[in-house]
């Protein structure tokens, strides 16, 4: 009768849960470390190592940075232009975050000093 009254136990996890990801933009040459914070992030690296992304855009776990099941810090790859896409985790299941994060273009708006000898070393 025991055998009936037993549930199995369960050998995974709940679908991740993305509570916040930052910075919530970089440039799209990638690069740029993103920390995600949450809950279900994996019972080890292993479970993580090629299952972030943003949008399509693949992001490669830093696994000195990871701390089991709550926070993963990647870095981005690049992107092919300007782009904005929630994060996904994959462990078993999926988890997407409400915050968004962009790739964008780097915009200069001021150069500083505007003239300098024609040596260099300015």
């Amino acid at each position: 009768k025991l055998q009936h009254d037993c549930r199995q136990i369960q050998d995974s996890c709940p679908a991740p849960e993305i509570q916040q990801i930052e910075p919530l933009t970089g440039p799209v040459v990638g690069g740029t470390l993103l920390t995600i914070r949450g809950r279900n992030l994996g019972r080890r690296f292993s479970d993580i190592v090629d299952g972030v992304h943003i949008g399509e855009i693949s992001c490669t776990p830093v696994q000195e940075s990871y701390i089991v099941s709550e926070q993963i810090v990647c870095r981005t790859s690049p992107a092919d232009g300007e782009f904005t896409g929630s994060v996904k985790v994959s462990v078993q299941e999926e988890g997407h975050s409400n915050q968004r994060f962009s790739f964008l273009l780097p915009e200069v708006y001021m150069i500083y000093p505007d003239r300098g000898p024609r040596a260099g070393g300015t």
